[in-house]
């Protein structure tokens, strides 16, 4: 059984794209604080709405569910100079949570209690900063806030870091760097950096030496608080007894958790497992639909199964069109097996509409992808065909289109 335990160490962003919760830019989660007061007696908790007041009547709004009423107490205590409250201010337009979203004016609270000292805030802002959001772009001063709180023990400060310097993109990619705010933030409870701990243990980077067992002791606790690349992860260990006893039916039970929170690998190796009839009773239905939960949301390998079964009828009936479609998806993003039956189909009128110039692109996309790649019979005959009919000048065109073709941006790749 193929399985999928993830985009790996150097395809983190995927894995904590879910934890985007300042709207993109947490990629570690944010350096949220909870509400001021929850409620601390059954008096307090009875207080109407309209009576709540300061910071204390704030948070019992939030716990209440009236984030618009608890956003207004946050405002009122926030300009008198109140440091949390205009944290809280802050991640309220940042999120978007009780107010419309507004990330100039996020930018404004948390400046504000951060010249006041506020860690979390600086914590925020330096995320804004390094990715440009709401401010302009400044990757030292925002690098520069970001250690600032996290030195000062803000743990989602450390895991951000921990996530940045491991991923790279906004930063040169830097594991050895990454490895202290890593161990400071997982040992601190964030899932995120108990992820990444985990993948820089299980692939032997930044200094530590390959060992699963390892790997799963970081990977559980992120699990049961619910991370859901964790959960996948641990699913994969636990099914083929990497680093823990090898349990099938529990490595499942990691897997639906996972997949209930829409992670795609988890919702491939569910269907997979479906497939193959591991660990459950074997139905190509039931993989068909986890096949189909991955593919809608970029999962490569999923949409060639599906274009392969609706080719072929295997666990679906025969139709061309569905085919081609998933083999299009596939294709856009630079699969070389996908392109070379996108060009064929194109070749045939199998699925789209006949289009030689079309189908000329797409062989020549897929034999520039992979040069030494053998095309079927059929495949070598229909672009030797389409060499001898097209005219110098459509040749011409079909190679300055594949020319010009750049890949479909997906969840688990870079953006071109």
């Amino acid at each position: 059984m193929s399985i999928a335990s993830g985009p790996g160490i150097r395809g983190l962003l995927a894995a904590l794209a879910a934890l985007a919760a300042l709207a993109g830019l947490a990629l570690a989660g944010a350096a949220v604080a909870q509400p001021a007061a929850p409620p601390t007696s059954a008096d307090e908790a009875a207080v109407p709405l309209d009576k709540l007041t300061g910071l204390a009547g704030a948070a019992i709004a939030e716990v209440r569910g009236d984030l618009v009423g608890a956003f207004k107490l946050y405002l009122e205590a926030a300009e008198t100079g109140d440091v949390r409250a205009q944290y809280l201010v802050g991640r309220a337009y940042n999120l978007g949570s009780g107010v419309a979203e507004d990330s100039a004016k996020a930018v404004v609270w948390y400046r504000k209690a951060a010249d006041q000292g506020d860690h979390f805030a600086k914590g925020d802002l330096g995320l804004m900063m390094l990715f440009g959001r709401g401010v302009a772009q400044d990757k030292a001063e925002g690098l520069r806030l970001l250690q600032v709180a996290g030195a000062a023990g803000a743990t989602a400060s450390q895991s951000n870091l921990c996530v940045i310097y491991v991923q790279g993109g906004v930063t040169p990619r830097d594991p050895k760097a990454a490895r202290p705010w890593c161990e400071k933030a997982a040992a601190g409870g964030e899932a995120p950096a108990q992820f990444v701990m985990a993948n820089l243990i299980r692939f032997g980077e930044a200094g530590f030496r390959r060992d699963d067992r390892k790997a799963v002791i970081w990977l559980r606790p992120a699990a049961e608080k619910g991370f859901p690349q964790a959960q996948n992860l641990l699913g994969v260990m636990t099914t083929n007894g990497w680093g823990a006893d090898k349990d099938v039916a529990a490595g499942l039970g990691w897997y639906r958790q996972a997949a209930a929170k829409h992670e795609l690998y988890a919702q491939y190796n569910l269907g997979e497992a479906y497939r193959q009839g591991r660990g459950v009773a074997a139905d190509q239905q039931q993989a068909m639909a986890w096949y189909h939960q991955a593919a809608a949301q970029g999962h490569l390998a999923s949409e060639k199964l599906l274009a392969d079964a609706y080719e072929v009828g295997a666990g679906a009936p025969v139709d061309p069109i569905e085919a081609f479609q998933w083999w299009r998806r596939a294709a856009d993003q630079g699969d070389a097996t996908a392109q070379a039956k996108v060009g064929l189909a194109y070749a045939n009128g199998v699925g789209p509409p006949q289009d030689p110039m079309l189908a000329l692109m797409w062989m020549r996309l897929s034999e520039a992808r992979e040069p030494k790649r053998v095309p079927t019979l059929e495949q070598a005959a229909a672009r030797a065909q389409l060499l001898a009919s097209l005219s110098p000048q459509e040749i011409a065109e079909a190679d300055a289109l594949a020319r010009s073709w750049r890949p479909r941006c997906v969840p688990d790749k870079a953006c071109p």
